[in-house]
């Protein structure tokens, strides 16, 4: 917790799983990296909470083959940005933003859709406002602006985007004690952080 990043990620193979990261200027944050030689991915996030960040949750910004997978985003002011484009170092590319549980201030998910990204995969992730709604970008400039408030939208302009995406009504236990524990829905099992026996309180579906 504090001011600047929670976790600012060197370009690498880098493995995130399993942090509480709360309260910071940015949570958890990736700039201008690739894949060393040999390794499959710049950095695998994986079963995080991310929570009551100043600005973004998760920042992929200019970087290619980072999969963000199975995280929980709750109120941060842009939960999961890829984004950092245009510019001329840097490219943003081969991405993965999967099966996670996002529900921000400002906007859930902010996505860069210009010329210079290619093959970044957006899909399986719930939006937990419930009743089709979102707060989603998918811009072709610098700006972070929210051009959908319905997924069913977005799938109709985006079709690649979130093919098994949805929109549902998730209860945390007690987000403003940091329990990200789910109360009753099944359809997130799978989506979301899940407690480890390492973990403390968090969504542990049944």
């Amino acid at each position: 917790m504090g001011r600047g990043f929670g976790l600012m990620l060197p370009e690498g193979n880098n493995r995130i799983e399993d942090n509480l990261v709360v309260r910071n200027t940015v949570g958890i944050s990736i700039e201008i990296s690739r894949p060393s030689p040999g390794d499959t991915y710049t950095a695998l996030i994986q079963n995080n909470r991310i929570a009551f960040n100043r600005h973004q949750g998760i920042y992929v910004s200019a970087s290619s083959q980072v999969r963000v997978i199975r995280n929980t985003l709750f109120q941060n002011r842009w939960d999961m940005v890829l984004h950092g484009m245009p510019r001329q170092e840097g490219s943003l590319s081969g991405n993965e933003v999967k099966d996670n549980l996002l529900l921000g201030n400002n906007a859930d998910l902010i996505v860069y859709a210009g010329p210079e990204a290619h093959a970044n995969q957006i899909n399986g992730n719930i939006y937990a406002r419930g009743q089709g709604k979102a707060k989603i970008g998918v811009v072709d400039h610098p700006g972070y602006d929210v051009s959908f408030s319905d997924l069913r939208a977005l799938q109709k302009a985006y079709p690649d985007f979130e093919k098994q995406g949805q929109s549902l009504s998730v209860r945390f236990r007690d987000p403003d004690r940091l329990d990200f524990r789910v109360i009753g829905d099944s359809m997130v099992r799978g989506k979301g952080w899940v407690q480890s026996s390492v973990s403390g309180t968090g969504s542990q579906h049944p």
